[in-house]
């Protein structure tokens, strides 16, 4: 694995064709079974300081109430966080967190696929291959060169997509700051990338099926209003 991964940091020498082809190949190493197999895949997906952990909470709690047995999975997962949180954290070519990211999805998915689950599971993904779409498109790489670099992920049966308004987020994610005692260093939490990430996610709800766009800009009153949106898509869909 310590040789594959020193490969992916090599691959900045490549071009742009010879990066795909690269992640292709590293990925097809992972293998899987039928993902026909595996249930029904939920997304909670947004922006940061959009609320989207307070929503996750919600809509986990709103499964149990109805019966079904609720899977959370993160993203990234033990398999490569560390090496990505590295790249993130170094700013490194946006061509090697991609390539790490999705390295670790395909492994991800491929254990995933390997379970038995209750025929009342959920998967429900706290982030997902979307993040990757946004991040790395606004640091450059083509969104459709992207998109095809995920055509093993299973089809989502719904994905939720937190945005806001960038300076709501802004200061949302400066309020988190000070409670958690965490300095904002993450390029990805300042006011001009916050602009690109809301774009970016909206995007995405006009370019990949089933996904649901829900704007939280406000206060905590707005909550409940909010989450009946989210309420009815989920009875709407959760019909197994």
């Amino acid at each position: 694995m310590r040789g594959d991964i020193e490969r992916v940091y090599n691959i900045i020498n490549l071009d742009d064709k010879g990066k795909r082809e690269f992640i292709l190949k590293l990925v097809s190493n992972e293998g899987y079974d039928e993902y026909a197999e595996m249930p029904p895949i939920f997304i909670i997906e947004g922006m940061d300081g959009s609320g989207k952990g307070t929503y996750n909470e919600l809509v986990v709690n709103h499964l149990i109430s109805k019966g079904y047995n609720v899977l959370l999975v993160k993203e990234p997962s033990n398999f490569l966080r560390t090496e990505i949180y590295d790249s993130v954290n170094k700013k490194m070519d946006p061509w090697i967190t991609a390539a790490l990211f999705i390295w670790d999805r395909k492994h991800q998915f491929s254990l995933l696929s390997k379970e038995k689950y209750d025929e009342k599971t959920i998967l429900l993904f706290d982030r997902s291959y979307l993040s990757t779409l946004v991040y790395q498109t606004a640091q450059g790489i083509s969104f459709e060169t992207l998109l095809s670099l995920h055509d093993f992920v299973p089809k989502h049966k719904l994905a939720f997509v937190f945005v806001c308004d960038p300076e709501v987020a802004r200061k949302r994610v400066v309020v988190r700051s000070k409670e958690t005692g965490k300095e904002i260093i993450d390029e990805f939490e300042k006011l001009e990338f916050l602009k690109k990430e809301k774009e970016g996610y909206e995007k995405i709800t006009r370019r990949v099926d089933d996904c649901y766009l829900i704007d939280t800009t406000g206060d905590e009153s707005d909550i409940p209003k909010i989450f009946e949106r989210i309420e009815k898509v989920l009875d709407e869909k959760i019909d197994f």
